[in-house]
């Protein structure tokens, strides 16, 4: 059978069951969907479909004879060549995004018919697809590489066609850009007379006031994509929290039966009940419409189901898992909540009674549902600033906010708030403007009530206003002790990050002498340096530690419990393994750069791909996304193992920074240890060495000992092998790669260089003990002489330089507020030279008169820098006492004229500091360079010295 003019063709990714009699088995909704198309089309349709042998696990299997039927079906294979014939003369062929329909454009151009793909399953989705169905990491690599082989395919067909239509937002977003013609709709199978009615509504909600228990419902396909093992844990976490509910799960399919296995684990049968599978007109839809509150759907991935849109129409709000299918709905009409994936507890949370209106009367708590208003917030988004008028009560449902001020310029935080926490009543209740600006710390899920209701209900309850202001202020001062502190003050800037990292890499500038070697290790491994030795610094204690440490957070990626750039990545090619390290794959990445956009920290670089790195087929892409990911595949992390000091380690702040777990109000349970600055045995080889060496020298000095032979000739031939040692220490350095060796981790990963450089020390100390031994301190006009001032040069050198990684790294993080490099000081004295210009310019008499006669001076006094590195005062510290200072000067008068003095202490006490830092930087790098070259003069005069012995 010819298409005849005007007719739609639909060549639907769902294969046709070919029964017996020449009927075929389709579903109830495809062949529905069918007659709603043919309904809108106005003309005849034909079905052209592939062929399928084994059984089908759909819900709503249905026969139907091809002869009986209002439309044409064709069962046939799409690669026969005779499929442009049967196209041939069509008015639009509709196919799908099967890897089966990529060449449908192609057929449909050579016979001048346009055709138009159907859109479903975005990348993302596919991947979260295989991620529910296959927990083996072998077949997820295999099904990810595929199906990002398969995106690169189809979308080299959707150029060629001549529109898109594509069912629901991910792939609308997507794809929208490939044709002219794109087009987004929803899938539903409802119809105008299913639709709630007022009174349905009205029914349902008296039920509620009545105090029947919440009544939650699912429904659909029971497979892991679903989600629908979430449906116990849910429960579970209602029922911890006391809300009265009742929860009926609707369906069938492989999960059906671990489902009922897990319910009679838990005990939930009082209150889980298993319906089964409903007709969808006659049972489900009058179900959900007139019995259920609401709708708790649990896709863990974004399947564009007509679930959404079907209950929507029964009047039931939904709250679902964030796939993007769900995101994309509530971003355009708010019908129901999100909450992040998989997240039984948030969930709950959302569902259950928060403690604000507990313990209101259901009149309030109506009026409040009523006039809620619920926002999603993006990481930075201001929600309202000082100054303001106070038009909302905020309450955060899931996320952090970040209240604010700022103090001449400088931000000061003044909380942090967390899911359950409200805010913003103070000012609202009695009517004056915003002290604070609030801020989304991440991407935060809020509640806002309007003033006027919430006013209303404060008039009603003020006693329970009080309640709950006692017990956030409590709360908040808790906050307040650690921020305030000297040692905590720099911790928590961004909380957030803090609570959202997983293995953040942070480096104890207590111990780092500043060397370089974590980020050369990981260059000379990786081509490109995955992390930078900038960032922010922190001072906070680590696990059991008694005191705090200063640490750095360089740039480097933190491996988070939510990584934001793994949505933005149109291949799937940034995945997280099991133990949570978040990598991403050569082979799918086209270098597009959404993931380092999505980064809200900039760990992630666009650089030029590598000879060696796998290319993703389809194309050329030059560029590359690298990041930080463990030195996956390797045995230890390069910059970790490559520390002389060990300074350099992972750790998860929610557990092994006490103060953290404190703020995000949880229990820290790791006892990480304080990396130690000193080797006191290595003090002690030294001072034993020494004593050695003295008792050396006497047996030379009294003609017992001679270099020539016996003893002295013995401690020559040592001391010789000592130096060879020592030069040898080079070789694992430069060799990165030889001991950087691939592996699987089996347990935690340390320093290798730091028992390196323990080795050298060592050898060193017995080097100059048996140099004694050998020479007795003689020094003579000969290549002996001379080697022996070179050595003794070369060790004094390697000694005071053993020492000042001793001792100046902690006298420089004292003196630093961010960490910088070398490379950075001139740029920085340049910024801060014209913030103090640009702060002393429009400020009072007063103020530029102490500016003149008293932080001029201070910062231009000589040596200004050696005075504050010998106080061992912070800049906090010393802030202080320069302020105190002033304070005397002026004996209390003229307060009121000193706006913008705290700045420009700030500003000049860190100028002093800076030619600290650059002094003692100096120290911790010259003498390296100078210890290497006068250890290779040694080496030279030590082979001429040998010639002339042996000679």
């Amino acid at each position: 059978m010819s298409s005849s003019p005007g007719t739609l063709v639909l060549l639907p990714m769902l294969r046709a069951a070919v029964l017996p009699g020449g009927r075929v088995g389709l579903t109830e909704k495809f062949v529905d969907g069918v007659l709603e198309m043919q309904a809108h089309w106005g003309g005849p349709v034909d079905l052209v479909m592939e062929p399928v042998d084994h059984e089908s696990h759909n819900l709503d299997n249905v026969e139907v004879d091809p002869a009986a039927a209002p439309y044409g079906i064709t069962v046939m294979d799409f690669t026969s060549p005779e499929l442009g014939a049967r196209l041939r003369g069509a008015a639009v062929v509709l196919g799908g995004t099967s890897d089966r329909q990529n060449h449908l454009a192609d057929v449909c151009a050579d016979v001048d018919v346009p055709c138009v793909y159907g859109t479903e399953y975005s990348l993302l989705t596919r991947m979260q697809i295989t991620h529910a169905e296959t927990a083996n990491p072998v077949v997820q690599v295999r099904r990810y590489a595929w199906h990002s082989n398969k995106e690169l395919k189809q979308r080299a067909a959707l150029r060629r066609a001549a529109g898109v239509q594509c069912n629901g937002t991910p792939t609308y977003e997507a794809y929208r850009g490939f044709t002219a013609s794109p087009m987004l709709f929803f899938d539903t199978r409802v119809r105008r007379d299913m639709l709630a009615t007022e009174a349905q509504l009205e029914r349902r909600l008296a039920r509620l006031r009545e105090g029947r228990p919440l009544h939650l419902a699912f429904s659909g396909r029971l497979d892991p994509m679903k989600g629908q093992q979430h449906l116990p844990e849910i429960a579970v976490e209602l029922r911890r929290r006391g809300v009265p509910f009742r929860m009926s799960i609707c369906g069938g399919g492989s999960l059906e039966g671990e489902l009922k296995a897990e319910i009679r684990r838990q005990h939930l049968e009082d209150v889980v009940e298993m319906k089964g599978v409903l007709d969808f007109k006659t049972e489900l839809i009058p179900f959900v419409r007139d019995d259920v509150d609401v709708f708790v759907c649990t896709h863990v991935q974004g399947d564009p189901s007509c679930t959404y849109l079907e209950t929507a129409s029964c009047g039931v709000p939904i709250l679902g898992f964030d796939n993007e299918a769900w995101a994309g709905i509530v971003r355009h009409r708010p019908v129901g909540w999100s909450v992040p994936m998989r997240d039984a507890s948030a969930t709950a949370e959302l569902l259950a009674t928060s403690a604000f209106t507990a313990q209101l009367s259901e009149d309030d708590r109506e009026l409040l549902l009523d006039a809620a208003e619920h926002r999603e917030v993006l990481r930075g988004e201001v929600l309202y600033r000082a100054g303001e008028p106070a038009t909302h009560l905020w309450l955060v449902a899931d996320g952090m906010v970040q209240l604010q001020t700022t103090d001449e310029e400088r931000l000061r935080v003044q909380a942090y708030l967390v899911r359950g926490d409200f805010f913003g009543d103070e000012e609202l209740v009695t009517r004056i403007p915003r002290e604070e600006t609030a801020v989304a710390s991440g991407a935060s899920l809020l509640v806002a009530i309007p003033a006027e209701v919430a006013r209303t209900v404060a008039d009603r309850n003020p006693e329970l206003l009080r309640k709950l202001r006692r017990v956030r202020l409590g709360r908040q001062e808790g906050q307040h002790e650690l921020v305030a502190t000297g040692e905590t003050q720099h911790a928590f800037r961004d909380l957030y990050r803090l609570s959202v990292a997983r293995s953040l890499l942070v480096i104890d500038l207590d111990s780092c002498v500043r060397c370089g070697h974590c980020a050369w290790s990981c260059e000379s491994l990786h081509g490109v340096a995955r992390l930078v030795r900038r960032g922010d610094k922190i001072v906070t204690k680590v696990g059991a530690a008694e005191t705090a440490s200063p640490l750095l957070l360089p740039n480097s990626c933190q491996h988070c419990e939510t990584p934001a750039c793994m949505p933005d990545c149109p291949t799937g090619a940034i995945g997280r393994d099991r133990s949570g390290e978040v990598f991403i794959r050569d082979e799918l990445c086209t270098g597009c750069g959404a993931c380092a956009k999505g980064c809200p920290w900039d760990n992630i670089q666009i650089v030029p791909r590598p000879p060696q790195a796998k290319r993703p087929a389809g194309g050329v892409f030059d560029d590359l996304a690298v990041k930080c990911d463990l030195c996956r595949g390797y045995a230890g992390p390069a910059c970790v193992e490559a520390c002389p000091t060990a300074s350099i380690f992972r750790l998860d702040p929610t557990e092994d920074l006490p103060e953290v777990a404190r703020m995000l109000r949880r229990e820290g349970t790791s006892a990480t240890e304080r990396r130690g600055r000193l080797d006191p045995w290595l003090a002690g080889l030294g001072a034993f060495a020494a004593a050695l060496g003295i008792v050396f020298v006497g047996l030379h000095q009294r003609g017992s000992w001679v270099p020539w032979r016996g003893p002295g000739f013995a401690c020559g031939v040592a001391a010789l092998l000592s130096l060879l040692g020592l030069s040898a220490y080079v070789v694992p350095k430069r060799l990165r790669r030889l001991w950087a060796h691939r592996g699987e981790r089996t347990r935690e990963v340390g320093s290798r260089q730091r028992v390196q450089v323990r080795v050298h020390v060592a050898l060193g100390f017995g080097a100059l003990a048996l140099a004694l031994g050998h020479a007795g301190g003689r020094f003579t006009a000969s290549s002996g002489g001379l080697l022996a001032t070179a050595f003794w040069g070369s060790a004094l050198i390697g000694l005071l330089g053993w020492l000042a990684y001793a001792f100046f790294p902690p006298l420089l993080a004292r003196i630093e507020r961010q960490a910088v490099l070398p490379e950075d000081y001139p740029e920085v004295r340049r910024e801060l030279t014209a913030r103090l210009y640009d702060a002393v310019t429009g400020r009072s008499e007063l103020t530029k008169r102490l500016f003149e006669k008293v932080l001029v001076p201070y910062l231009r006094r000589p040596f200004g820098w050696l005075g504050l590195i010998a106080s061992r005062r912070d800049l906090a510290a010393e802030q202080r006492r320069l302020r105190a200072r002033i304070d005397r000067i002026l004996e209390g008068r003229g307060q009121e004229r000193l706006a913008g003095l705290e700045q420009l202490i700030r500003l000049v006490v860190e100028l002093r500091a800076l030619r600290g830092q650059r002094v003692l930087t100096a120290l911790l790098r010259i003498w390296l360079p100078l210890h290497v070259a006068l250890a290779g003069v040694a080496l030279a005069l030590l082979v001429i010295h040998l010639v002339e012995v042996l000679r």
